[in-house]
């Protein structure tokens, strides 16, 4: 916060899928009480005073500085990392970055919405039946039927390496930290481009990951 300053924005992802499941034992969310289930630093960063939560109840963002000001991509859009989110916001911003700390493309959020926008044909094959849940949503007011539901992002990690090839990913270590930083504009230009060109990559191999497979499976591929 001190390095961006408030004319800047910070947005860090909170997410807590709170799905409905079979059972009928869901969570509803709760954007001022609700965990966050994507580490210890996201936990952290939504607690802080100013930062204000959106309200997707599975895939919520918490955002501090400018972006805060727009209250229009608070909402819960019903695709939760489609072209209606807060991502969407971030593909239009030149000067935006991504910042990996400690891990590495399967943290890549973004790494979802390029799988949309790229209109590969598993991105609205909802994965995670074999985990009893569905593709609704629960938050305290409403159950939010959803589509475009975020899947396995293992694959990610083929476009990773591509980057590394070509020198576009440079990693710092300091210590046991492992970082980088890397603009927004290159990872959707370089996406799009190995997204379409390399789909088949973008998928864990058959056997191997059972939401991988709900998507081969329902979309005819091998």
């Amino acid at each position: 916060m001190d390095i961006v300053g408030s004319s800047g924005s910070i947005i860090y992802p909170t997410f807590s899928y709170c799905f409905k499941n079979t059972t009928g034992s869901q969570i509803a969310f709760d954007p001022d009480q609700t965990s966050a289930k994507t580490g210890v630093l996201s936990q952290t960063f939504w607690q802080q005073e100013e930062v204000i939560r959106t309200l997707s109840p599975t895939h919520s963002f918490g955002v501090w500085g400018q972006i805060a000001e727009d209250r229009k991509w608070f909402s819960s859009p019903d695709s939760p990392l489609g072209t209606e989110s807060i991502l969407a916001w971030m593909k239009t911003q030149y000067h935006a970055h991504v910042l990996f700390l400690n891990t590495d493309f399967k943290a890549l959020s973004l790494g979802h919405y390029l799988e949309i926008i790229s209109k590969l044909p598993w991105a609205n094959v909802f994965p995670w039946q074999h985990m009893g849940v569905e593709p609704v949503g629960v938050s305290l007011d409403r159950d939010q039927p959803l589509h475009e539901v975020p899947g396995c992002s293992q694959g990610f990690l083929s476009f990773q390496k591509v980057l590394e090839d070509n020198s576009t990913l440079n990693w710092v270590e300091k210590g046991e930290m492992k970082s980088v930083i890397i603009p927004v504009f290159n990872l959707v230009e370089q996406g799009l481009a190995y997204f379409k060109s390399h789909s088949e990559l973008l998928l864990c191999p058959m056997g191997k990951c059972q939401a991988c497979d709900e998507r081969r499976i329902r979309c005819q591929l091998h």
